[in-house]
């Protein structure tokens, strides 16, 4: 038998591929190279989701993740990493568990970003002294009152989720271009409201 933990994620799903084709997925070889999978891309994948979501649904959606890319392996496309399929995975199951919470009134969108430092750094303007204590989370949350949902989900996304603008319109069913303009609309007028508070 193979050493597959010498083998490269690329080589272990061909291997998987191969064994599916044969009606092999209860074999050892198969067990072996999901487990070796798993195991190299677990931790990442968690600690990226539970700085989104609480610890336990960031567990849950990792597993789906891995439920749904072993489900879908003979779809894996060798132009991109394993790991950047998991994570494109993983980023969705995020968005559609964020949205199933604001649906049932528990964690929001708002208060995740409200959070997030770097949305604070971006509006925080230097050059006309507002300062970043100035926006605070309950600041940031009252803000957010004034963009559209659309403006919100795209802040989100690009934001808290590091997705690319192609990904965002993907997700959206909008243009990479309508997404950028979106996003870019969405933090000016944020910038504009902190302003003119801050210039009265």
């Amino acid at each position: 038998m193979s050493n597959y933990t010498d083998l490269s994620d690329k080589e272990l799903i061909r291997n998987l591929i191969k064994f599916e084709k044969e009606n092999k997925q209860e074999s050892n070889e198969y067990i072996q190279s999901t487990a070796i999978l798993f195991r190299r891309h677990i931790k990442k994948l968690i600690s990226f989701a539970s700085n989104k979501v609480p610890l336990y649904d960031a567990e849950d959606l990792v597993q789906e993740v891995f439920i749904i890319a072993f489900t879908k392996i003979q779809t894996f496309n060798e132009n991109y990493s394993f790991s950047s399929w998991l994570f494109g995975i993983l980023k969705n199951k995020i968005l559609q568990r964020l949205h199933q919470n604001r649906d049932l009134n528990t964690i929001s969108i708002d208060e995740m970003l409200a959070d997030n430092v770097s949305l604070i750094n971006l509006l925080a303007d230097q050059s006309i002294n507002i300062e970043k204590e100035y926006i605070q989370k309950s600041r940031v949350t009252d803000l957010l009152n004034n963009l559209s949902q659309i403006m919100k989900d795209v802040i989100y996304m690009k934001i808290n989720m590091n997705m690319t603008h192609e990904e965002i319109s993907e997700r959206l069913g909008i243009s990479p271009a309508n997404s950028a303009q979106i996003y870019k609309r969405a933090l000016d007028k944020l910038k504009k409201i902190v302003r003119l508070e801050t210039c009265e």
